[in-house]
């Protein structure tokens, strides 16, 4: 048996469906918009938390940067305050010998002087042989006259 449908019924079917299928269209646009806008939420949430991590990161590589910066600043303060006080130790030593050799050096200026005045005061020589005219010196000149004396006597003797 067929079924008939009453006209106003499959009327307001039908324009039940073309209602729905021409809604379909704002739902869907609806539905796609509302996700775009959560995603570009979602987005802007992530673009906000990347946002702060980067702030925060720059925060600390600059508080860190600072504190490497004080580290190096007082380092090179420690080594050259260092430098300074092994360069005052070495002169301090360098100054001590340099005091032991200028005492070693007036030292041995003062022994040469003292010889000096040794060697310039000492009387000369005497009684070695006549060095100097000293009276040894006279016995020499006695041999000398001896053999002149003895030279004449030969001379005289050819000639007589």
């Amino acid at each position: 048996m067929p079924v008939t449908v009453n006209e106003q019924t499959a009327d307001a079917i039908n324009l039940t469906n073309v209602k729905n299928v021409g809604e379909l269209h704002a739902l869907t646009a609806g539905l796609s918009g509302q996700n775009q806008l959560t995603n570009q939420q979602a987005v802007d949430a992530i673009m906000r938390e990347s946002l702060q991590s980067g702030i925060t990161f720059h925060r600390e590589i600059m508080a860190g940067s600072v504190d490497l910066s004080r580290a190096v600043r007082a380092k090179a303060i420690r080594d050259i305050f260092n430098v300074g006080q092994e360069a005052s130790a070495f002169d301090k030593t360098m100054a001590a010998g340099l005091e032991t050799k200028l005492a070693n050096i007036e030292g041995l200026l003062a022994a040469g002087q003292q010889q000096e005045k040794t060697a310039i005061t000492t009387p000369p020589q005497t009684g070695t042989g006549g060095a100097f005219g000293s009276d040894a010196g006279s016995a020499i000149l006695q041999l000398l006259a001896n053999i002149e004396a003895l030279l004449r006597s030969q001379v005289e003797r050819k000639t007589a």
